[in-house]
């Protein structure tokens, strides 16, 4: 019996037997078909389903990399400043140290500080990381303010360059 859907045959539907063939009567073919015709239905349905969900996952997958690409400049100017600072610091440790008699306190604080912008460096690349992956979302519980500081943060020379000035005040 022919799996029908929209005139066109998605399958077929068959019965077979092991010792002598069997005339079907004519009210068992056509409720048969009418099965068939369910099942095709079924299949067709299922089938657009997993394309419907394939397709929402490319597209929400296209939506994270156009958004990550027009953020892109803003984070390279995030990353770079770090690694400045990293390099400024290194090289005025290395100067410090050269003129002798170093203070360990001093010391301390320009490596606290490599330290601290090499975290916000690391962390701005696997941010960028996690947006770029092509998984299926997730839910997360974050603090919305550290959130919302992060992301001034990472806007400031473009928000004082526009001449934008933001004050905050979160209850934490």
């Amino acid at each position: 019996i022919p799996l029908l859907l929209g005139g066109r045959v998605t399958g077929v539907l068959s019965f077979g037997a092991f010792k002598q063939s069997l005339r079907c009567p004519d009210e068992i073919a056509t409720r048969l078909k009418m099965v068939g015709q369910f099942l095709a239905g079924a299949v067709a349905l299922a089938r657009q389903g997993e394309e419907v969900r394939q397709l929402r996952q490319r597209i929400w997958h296209a939506d994270r990399v156009q958004r990550v690409s027009m953020l892109s400049a803003a984070i390279a100017h995030q990353i770079n400043q770090p690694l400045t600072a990293i390099l400024s610091n290194a090289q005025a440790g290395l100067r410090y140290l050269d003129r002798g008699n170093a203070n360990p306190k001093v010391m301390r604080e320009v490596l606290e500080s490599v330290e601290r912008e090499d975290k916000r460096a690391s962390q701005t690349i696997r941010t960028m990381r996690t947006l770029l992956k092509r998984d299926d979302t997730r839910s997360e519980r974050f603090e919305l303010a550290s959130a919302l500081d992060a992301v001034l943060r990472l806007l400031s020379t473009e928000l004082l360059a526009q001449g934008i000035r933001v004050e905050t005040r979160f209850d934490r």
